[in-house]
């Protein structure tokens, strides 16, 4: 009589278990670290120990190599026997895979003890079958998932680290730039000589040179999957004439690049290699085809973030550049961005655009992805985005909603509901506002459409309700706190813009200026909080914490100086630069100085000059002005030229009262106010009009074609 199929099986129960854990005794690493993971949490969740021999069933381990495609596994049954199989590190995904989707743990955040539930008993229905293969080749979500490999390998991500044995922009690497001195010709011809911004791709000796550091780079690395041949992070491509032959014909930069790529590729056919489509190389070639070896990286650095590649306009670029590179190869990565990188706690709800994003790339055939986030570093929503973007890269059609709703549930609790009405909240507000999300936006910006002050208090009260639910509970209160970081830190970065206004930072009592009651309280808050929640940086090679409640103290320190112009009427000749409006037509007079972050509180202008006239009100005797000018060369914002001062009663007729020429700016990437003070003037005046002369183009240590010089103002001072 044959026996009849088993229609389910019991793990264990009661602390006791028929299964023992085997491995095929092929040798295999994976094998054995498999079984370990396997052991560790179903040690976890029943409180037994799994042993090699001696049980009436078998979770079987084997390492199946390349008879199943790369990172491939499945666990099935055998009538109550659980057979697990892969591709190598394949087999070690499956260990977590049985950890998380059958003995019900969760590996929520990296550098945290993943989450099981003590069970009694573990019945599990049959037939059992999971069978998976991971939807790109390579996916990596640069975060501080990058800290914790057992989340990495839990969540079936890569590491950038383990993978290439040259990343990036490498130029620098393949050439120093220690050679210029005695080997300009190495480096880019334009503008009529040599700069070391880029390398000459034609140049005989560049290409030996490479080849020579390639073959060193080989050997100390001899594993490594993948090597980076790709453009420094500037402009300044090399325009000689081998060089410019090979851009014509292929329509842009991409053309010496691939051909320059290629070349090596040719060389080394053993290796593969990938090179950025980014910036002056993102479009496809017209005519050359990337060697078979050669994976093109490619950038949608310039979009909006708010809807989807497949839908946002912003993204048309990107997607007729992917449609043309396609047709050339289809060996492609993406570079995509998932962050904002000037300011990593502000409110960044983009969460939306993950699974339409993955299926679009997947639909695209797609070979790899590299989502960036903050490195190691913190971000706002750092752990959701984390999780739900590892599990999308590995399957873009699963249920993103059930994922988010298990992560919330399982990182929050009671909170959960808070949490899921927060994001629903936030992003309908981006939506309504027509906000467009930008990788290099600014929280202050925001302050009228999606981040006003009457939408942060509805989201700060969804937050008060998310930390009453948990306050009993020492773990879940601190993740809402983290949480609730990013709305503390909009607060205070719109406070500087609104200065003295309404929701800024100082009020006035009598005749003086003074902090707001409890705002220099809440600053100290915040900076505790932070740096409790373990945050380093607060932008993309930014401050710590410590150093912004230090700039806060200098704020409070300095306070606002009562002058003449204090709320003055200004008129400018030429219009400021739009895309960074401060407060308008206020801003030179608001007694809201500016701080080293150009986008808000500056006014800056293109080209000409800043021309702006300061009504008075009525004659007044004037002793000085005073004023400050940004210089942040990364930026192209430079010091005025020259700066004048003249004075009129009558707002018609204007006598030059002073006036003075600045040295010319110098290749110092400091961030830095260039203070301007006229002393002495000793008029009697109604109107002021100060002329800053802005610099007739960018100095040649700042290669930008088609771009012109900023100046930069934030205040004006009249005594």
């Amino acid at each position: 009589m044959q026996a009849q199929t088993p229609k389910s099986l019991i793990l264990f129960s009661e602390k006791k278990s028929d299964y023992v854990i085997s491995t095929s005794g092929s040798g295999s690493p994976f094998e054995k670290e498999s079984a370990e993971i396997i052991r560790q949490y179903f040690s976890r969740v029943s409180g037994i120990s799994l042993k090699n021999t001696g049980g009436k069933f078998s979770i079987q381990l084997k390492d199946v190599g390349d008879r199943i495609s790369p990172e491939s596994f499945k666990i099935v049954n055998k009538g109550n026997d659980i057979i697990i199989e892969g591709n190598k590190k394949g087999l070690v995904y499956a260990a977590y895979s049985l950890a998380e989707e059958i003995l019900g743990c969760r590996k929520f955040n990296p550098g945290e003890e993943a989450y099981c539930p003590p069970l009694r008993r573990l019945k599990i229905p049959l037939p059992l079958k999971i069978e998976k293969e991971p939807s790109f080749l390579f996916r990596e979500v640069y975060s501080m998932a990058e800290t914790d490999r057992e989340y990495l390998n839990w969540h079936k991500l890569h590491n950038l680290e383990d993978l290439w044995g040259i990343w990036g922009h490498s130029f620098d690497r393949l050439v120093p730039e220690s050679l210029f001195n005695t080997h300009p010709e190495y480096f880019a011809y334009y503008n009529g000589e040599r700069h070391s911004t880029q390398l000459c791709m034609s140049n005989e000796d560049v290409f030996e040179i490479s080849v020579k550091n390639l073959e060193e780079a080989f050997k100390e690395n001899p594993d490594a999957e993948y090597w980076s041949v790709s453009p420094n992070d500037n402009s300044g491509f090399c325009e000689c004439s081998l060089c410019r032959a090979a851009d014509l014909k292929d329509g842009g930069n991409q053309g010496s690049l691939l051909k320059f790529v290629n070349r090596i590729a040719k060389r080394f056919p053993e290796r593969t290699f990938t090179t950025l489509a980014y910036n002056a190389t993102e479009r496809p070639p017209l005519v050359t085809k990337p060697e078979k070896n050669v994976i093109i990286f490619l950038s949608n650095i310039e979009i909006t973030r708010t809807f989807a590649v497949d839908e946002e306009a912003s993204a048309k670029a990107f997607r007729r550049n992917l449609e043309g590179w396609s047709a050339k190869t289809d060996r492609i990565f993406i570079w995509d961005y998932y962050t904002q990188f000037t300011n990593f706690l502000a409110p960044f709800p983009n969460y939306s655009t993950f699974p339409p994003n993955l299926k679009y790339y997947q639909n695209k055939k797609v070979a790899g992805v590299f989502a960036q986030l903050n490195g190691p570093e913190y971000g706002e929503f750092a752990e959701l985005k984390t999780y739900l973007l590892a599990k999308l890269l590995w399957n873009p059609n699963l249920n993103a909603e059930q994922i988010t709703d298990d992560f919330l549930k399982g990182y929050y609790q009671k909170a959960a509901p808070f949490v899921k009405s927060y994001m629903n909240k936030l992003y309908g507000f981006v939506v309504a506002s027509g906000t467009n999300l930008d990788i290099y936006g600014n929280p202050v910006n925001n302050y009228n459409d999606f981040l006003t002050p009457e939408n942060l208090e509805e989201l700060s009260n969804i937050m008060d309700k998310a930390q009453e639910s948990v306050e009993t509970q020492a773990v879940f209160s601190k993740r809402i706190q983290k949480l609730r970081l990013s709305m503390d830190y909009t607060y205070l970065q719109q406070a500087k813009f609104y200065g003295t206004r309404k929701h800024g930072i100082f009020t006035k009592h009598g005749a003086e200026w003074k902090v707001r009651d409890g705002f220099a309280d809440r600053v100290e808050r915040f900076v505790q909080l932070s740096e409790l929640s373990r945050i380093k940086e607060l932008s993309e090679g930014g401050i710590s914490p410590k150093k912004y409640g230090e700039q806060w103290q200098m704020i409070f320190n300095t306070g606002v100086r009562d002058n003449l112009a204090l709320n003055a009427e200004v008129q400018f000749e030429y219009p400021f630069a739009p895309e960074f409006p401060a407060n308008g037509l206020k801003t030179l007079t608001d007694g809201t100085p500016g701080y080293s972050d150009f986008s808000f509180n500056w006014l800056c202008f293109y080209g000409k000059p800043m021309i702006a006239t300061l009504d008075l009100g009525k004659m007044t005797n004037v002793e000085g002005v005073e004023m400050n000018f940004l210089e942040d060369i990364r930026h192209r914002i430079l010091r005025p030229k020259t700066v004048k001062i003249e004075y009129s009663l009558d707002g018609k007729n204007y006598k030059t009262v002073g006036f003075e020429q600045l040295a010319p700016p110098e290749e110092d990437y400091t961030v830095q106010k260039i203070k301007k003070i006229f002393k002495n003037l000793n008029i009697k005046a109604r109107y002021l009009r100060i002329t800053a002369e802005n610099q007739a183009a960018l100095p040649a240590f700042i290669f930008s074609k088609n771009k012109e010089p900023l100046l930069a103002c934030d205040e004006i001072w009249v005594n």
